[in-house]
């Protein structure tokens, strides 16, 4: 099975692969550059965050107006304790409807406080955890609160197109990605 970094090496490479000319990334109508822009640089003034991927606007976009965002894949890594810490909570569980997602750690004694982290979450719209392990999908599953729920090896979201959602385990909800992997 992949883990941690591996997983994380095959998520950069994927995220890579978007461009304008094969349209498979373009403008977000919802959200700035520079929100995305302010939010990364938010997050990455927290103890331990640092940037994984992206942050920067697609190449090409420069012709797209301000008041829309054009900003490559972007991945942020903030340690489970960071984003446990309530001072955090709100900033690193903020919904960025674009091509953003924050990454973490754990490991299986660390499980019971990443369920509490999904349940603390102001809202439970849509879930998706993408394992082999059936005792696990059902740990997780039967201990979250989610609307719409997706589980299995190839679990999707109802977010974002399926050749978009490459993914070990992913929460989801709505365009605002957690990933948190084992090692």
């Amino acid at each position: 099975s992949v883990r941690g970094t591996e997983f994380l090496d095959l998520l950069k490479e994927r995220a890579s692969t978007r461009n304008m000319d094969n349209l498979t990334i373009g403008p977000t109508l919802t959200v700035t550059s520079e929100h995305i822009q302010e939010h990364t640089s938010k997050l990455l003034k927290i103890p331990g965050a640092k940037l994984l991927f992206g942050g920067e606007p697609v190449p090409g976009s420069e012709n797209v107006p301000k008041k829309y965002g054009c900003m490559q894949p972007t991945a942020v890594f903030v340690p489970l304790d960071q984003i446990l810490d309530e001072k955090n909570f709100d900033l690193v569980t903020t919904e960025i409807f674009g091509p953003f997602q924050v990454v973490t750690f754990f490991n299986d004694a660390e499980e019971d406080r990443v369920t509490t982290l999904f349940n603390q979450l102001s809202h439970h719209l849509t879930a998706a955890v993408v394992s082999n392990d059936p005792v696990f999908l059902n740990r997780i599953l039967g201990n979250t609160v989610n609307g719409t729920t997706y589980a299995g090896l190839r679990a999707r979201t109802t977010g974002a197109p399926q050749v978009n959602t490459v993914v070990f385990f992913f929460f989801f909800f709505f365009f605002f990605f957690f990933f948190f992997f084992f090692f």
